[in-house]
Formats: structure tokens, C-alpha cells, sequence
């Protein structure tokens, strides 16, 4: 998705920069873009099985592994089983998974960063607009400023993947310190009456953002049987969506706050998440004392021979 949103604020920049379009035409564009979006899904073919909803029921011929597939008309189950199996292999993988200490601290970070992020995404063109308005300034930058951030997100999501740090004793350390240095650029970024602060802020902060993303996901993923993963990962994301939406009804619609206040918000809000992982890596350094923390390899042990890709990252569009 990456990619796709690059080109998208490339051409932005590009139409209005050129005055070939303004931003009320770029309304239809968009819809018109997202209509054919929504014909080509619907002409694609369903989906036969699925790993909750649609399992193929299997019966082993021999000791070994190997099986025939039994036809969903050869087992006869009512709705009521039906609904009751699924619910009970959700529930099943569900408590595996954050039953796992590891997996659950990488998972708030996750949920939490996320929101922060949706937010920031949602809500800096108001921003930009209070610093900077489009009716006093010719020569704003916005689009490219988007472009720039998701080309620079990908290099550097692609680039964490050959990073192979010792996740397991650093990652509290890493996620407090990038989420302080977040909060720090948000909450400048609600001061500044510069707009290419607020456009350098917004650079560093969605690039440093991508790469803990794309760590996150694969640490996560690491500690998932691959069933769990739609699972665990729309979970994650469901609780980014509820707590943004939570977010944007107190500060947005409630009190009704005007942008650059809420960037300070925001930046607290990251602070204040950054101060959680700041105790939890206190607290795990403390555990290991001098001795234990003396004998950690900084970097992660490699098996030998391995063709390992970088890491896939969740990545969204705004």
C-alpha cells in the first residue's frame, strides 16, 4: 500500500501545483478512484474456505500425515455447532496468543502507536491549513511532503529488516525512546508557526513510526502459529480504530479542540506511552542486574546458511 499512496500524493502535488486541478476536482477524482476500486473487488472470485469460518474438515488415511478432503455435504452440522466451533477455535487461538507476555507488550505498543498514527494522518491538513493557510500561501508543499514521507517510510521499513538487534532485550529500550522522541515532535509541532517545521516533524515522525511498525509486526508474527495471524493482527488493529475512535469523540468532537492544541495532545499522549516502556525495560534491566545485562549479545545470533528476507511490515494509506 505504500507504493500506491506515493503516487497518489506524487500526482496531487503535481495537478495542483500546475493548477490543472484544484482541491474541490480532487474530490472527484478520488471518488471516481475508489468506485472502480469497489467494481474490480466485487468482480473478484469468492473465497471457497477460510480458517474460522469455511474450515475443510480432514480425515487421515494413514500414520503419516496425509489426508482426504471430506465435501461439506458429507458432514452434516447445524448452525448452532457450526457457530460453536468457531467460537471455540477463535477463542482457542486467542488465549495462545496473548497468553504470551512476549506478544502481548509488542501488541500495545502496537494498538496505541497505531492510533496516534491514524490521528496524526487524520488531522494534519487542519493543521497545516491553521499554520499555513492555502488562501495567503501559493507555494505550500503538502503533497510532497506526503509523497516524501511514504517513499522514505519504505526505504527505511525495508532497510529494519537487515537490522537484526536484539529485540528481545532492546525492544522496551527502542520503543520508549522512539515514542518519546514522537511526542516530542508532536508536541512542536502544535507550537511552531514554521511550516516547514511542521512539515520536517511530520517526515521524521511517520518514517520513525513505519520502522517500529515493521518490527513490531514481526515480533509479533514470530511468536504466532501461521493460523493466528488474520487474528491476532485485526485484533491488534480493531483496538488502534476503537481507541482513535475514542480519541476523536473527546478531543475532536467533544471539546472541540483546535488543531495545533490537539498535536500537543497528541505528543503527550506518546509521552505518556513512551514512559510505560521506559519502566517496562527499568524493570527488565532489573531483573537481569549487572551480571545478566553484561552477557547480552546486542545482536540477534543468525542460524548459519540462512536466506532470511527482511521482515514484512503492516503498512497503512492516508
Amino acid at each position: 500500500s505504500i507504493f500506491p499512496t506515493f503516487i497518489d500524493n506524487f500526482y496531487l502535488q503535481v495537478l495542483t501545483s500546475t493548477e490543472l486541478m484544484d482541491y474541490h476536482t480532487l474530490n472527484y477524482f478520488s471518488l471516481a478512484s475508489v468506485t472502480i476500486a469497489f467494481i474490480i473487488a466485487c468482480c473478484l472470485d469468492p473465497v471457497s474456505s477460510s480458517i474460522y469460518f469455511h474450515r475443510q474438515q480432514y480425515l487421515p488415511t494413514s500414520e503419516e500425515d496425509s489426508s482426504v478432503i471430506l465435501s461439506d455435504h458429507h458432514i452434516q452440522e447445524t448452525i448452532k455447532e457450526k457457530i460453536s466451533k468457531v467460537a471455540g477455535f477463535i477463542w482457542n487461538d486467542f488465549k495462545s496468543a496473548y497468553s504470551n507476555k512476549y506478544l502481548l507488550k509488542w501488541s500495545i505498543w502496537w494498538a496505541f502507536a497505531t492510533c496516534g498514527n491514524f490521528q496524526v494522518g487524520n488531522y494534519i491538513q487542519p493543521l497545516w491549513e491553521s499554520i499555513a493557510p492555502m488562501d495567503e500561501n501559493e507555494n505550500l508543499y503538502n503533497g510532497a511532503v506526503e509523497a516524501s514521507q511514504t517513499l522514505l517510510s519504505a526505504l527505511a521499513a525495508f532497510g529494519v529488516g537487515y537490522l537484526h538487534l536484539n529485540w528481545e532485550y532492546f525492544g522496551e529500550g527502542t520503543l520508549a525512546i522512539i515514542s518519546l522522541i514522537d511526542g516530542l515532535l508532536l508536541f512542536f509541532m502544535g507550537l511552531t508557526s514554521s511550516i516547514a517545521v511542521g512539515y520536517i516533524n511530520y517526515i521524521v515522525f511517520r518514517v520513525s513510526y513505519q520502522v517500529l511498525i515493521t518490527v513490531a509486526s514481526y515480533q509479533v508474527a514470530k511468536q504466532l502459529k501461521a493460523d493466528s495471524y488474520g487474528l491476532v493482527f485485526g485484533i491488534n488493529m480493531f483496538i488502534s480504530l476503537l481507541l482513535q475512535s475514542l480519541l476523536t469523540f473527546v478531543v475532536v468532537e467533544t471539546l472541540e479542540i483546535e488543531p495545533n492544541i490537539q498535536f500537543i495532545i497528541y505528543g503527550v499522549y506518546y509521552m505518556v506511552l513512551a514512559f510505560f516502556f521506559f519502566v517496562l525495560s527499568a524493570y527488565a534491566c532489573g531483573k537481569l542486574g549487572c551480571d545478566g545485562l553484561r552477557e547480552i549479545d546486542v545482536w540477534e545470533k543468525q542460524p548459519e546458511c540462512s536466506n532470511q528476507e527482511p521482515p514484512v511490515g503492516t503498512t497503512e494509506a492516508q
